[in-house]
């Protein structure tokens, strides 16, 4: 994983993804499991749920001699929509420069052409 943002994106997608495959309205899992899944050691998962905030993934407690979280699927979903909100909005401010450069390049074209014709 590279930056923290991308590891914020790739644990949040992780974390949406096993909810959606363990079919529970209250999704738990245990740390070396999403740490396997990740492909993270431990000090890049707690940096990475630390990061994340406890508002989408919480430390519930020990269970059966191993680290038990619980995910926040409401809040986790919300800010996936702010991410996937936040990549259509650069897609078109892109969009929009382009389109402005393009502009800008066919009016200075067709100014040269005029004024080469008009000149003649």
């Amino acid at each position: 994983m590279k930056d923290t943002h991308t590891k914020r994106k790739q644990f949040l997608r992780a974390l949406i993804n096993y909810a959606n495959e363990s079919g529970n309205l209250n999704p738990h899992f245990y740390k070396q499991e999403m740490m396997a899944i990740l492909g993270i050691s431990e000090g890049e998962f707690n940096m990475t749920q630390h990061n994340l905030g406890q508002k989408y993934c919480y430390y519930v407690g020990p269970h059966e001699g191993k680290d038990r979280y619980a995910i926040n699927v409401s809040e986790c979903l919300t800010l996936q929509e702010q991410y996937d909100q936040e990549t259509i909005n650069t897609r078109r401010h892109k969009q929009i420069v382009r389109l402005a450069v393009l502009v800008a390049v066919l009016g200075a074209i067709l100014g040269v052409t005029l004024n080469y014709w008009i000149t003649e």
